[in-house]
């Protein structure tokens, strides 16, 4: 029972990254309606702007900030030049999800001519403190991944409901048309989108490589599963995002109670494949949710 409890601390760890990633592919989807897979680039460049300014010497306040400034330019990057363009070109989702495949591909194989496919360590945080409660240990660096995770999520469900700029950003998710008909900048609603995904994507970035190694293609992974994650809880809903991330964390984390770690993925969308086959607009979704998605 302890193996299974502690397990479960280690899953809810793990998926509050996992959450992190959903929260930030769902709101770059709900308003632009693409399928931001180069969201994984986003990630790594974020991660290697951190560990570069953290091996410089810079402060840790330093390194967030050179992390969230790499990953800003290469979001609005993705939305700004490539996205734009596609769309003025006539570009269908799927145009938009092959020029999202080339940017990651571009960005992701970049990072490994300027930094090398050696895995570069990243100095963990919170001291190896650690906390038992009945035999299970909860690490201080687990605890901070957690709230973390909880606050920026909540920011951005507030930001989204409780903002002027995240109702324009949810007129522009329901019909670009009529928002734009309205007076609503739909391109700046796309930019803020990014924007917000970009920032997100690199608190998940921080707490997932901090104490690791970091490679030019480590956001892949994560970012397949915070992709499952918004189609079982439904595009522009952090909340329900953001649990269904830490669903999968645990399902991913407890699996290696019973059965080896290469059937991690295939238990991940073998669930994937009952959650659509039963109820389609996803766990928390609806059936006005699955027209829109």
């Amino acid at each position: 029972m302890e193996l299974l409890l502690q397990l479960l601390v280690n899953g809810i760890a793990v998926g509050a990254v996992y959450g992190l990633f959903a929260v930030a592919f769902g709101t770059t989807y709900l308003v632009a309606k693409v399928f931001h897979v180069a969201l994984a680039a986003v990630f790594a460049t974020a991660a290697f702007a951190y560990q570069t300014a953290l091996a410089a010497g810079l402060p840790a306040a330093a390194a967030v900030f050179a992390a969230a400034a790499a990953a800003l330019v290469t979001g609005l990057f993705c939305e700004g030049v490539v996205y734009r363009t596609l769309r003025r070109r006539g570009g269908d989702e799927m145009m938009l999800l092959v020029g999202s495949l080339a940017v990651m591909a571009i960005v992701s194989s970049t990072i490994a001519l300027v930094w090398g496919h050696t895995p570069l360590p990243v100095p963990g945080f919170g001291d190896g403190t650690s906390y038992t409660f009945g035999g299970v240990h909860i690490t201080l660096r687990q605890i901070i991944i957690v709230a973390c995770g909880v606050l920026a999520t909540v920011g951005v469900a507030a930001f989204m409901n409780g903002t002027a700029e995240g109702r324009k950003m949810r007129a522009v998710s329901d019909n670009p048309v009529l928002a734009g008909a309205a007076g609503i900048s739909v391109q700046r609603s796309y930019l803020w989108a990014f924007a917000i995904g970009s920032l997100v994507a690199t608190v998940a970035a921080i707490l997932f490589s901090s104490g690791r190694t970091i490679t030019p293609f480590l956001g892949l992974q994560p970012t397949l599963v915070g992709a499952v994650a918004v189609i079982f809880g439904g595009t522009g809903r952090p909340v329900p995002n953001f649990l269904v991330g830490i669903f999968l964390g645990i399902v991913q984390s407890v699996a290696l109670w019973r059965v080896e770690s290469i059937w991690e993925t295939a238990i991940l969308f073998g669930i994937l494949f009952l959650v659509l086959l039963l109820r389609p607009h996803g766990l928390f979704g609806n059936a006005r949710t699955a027209m829109e998605t």
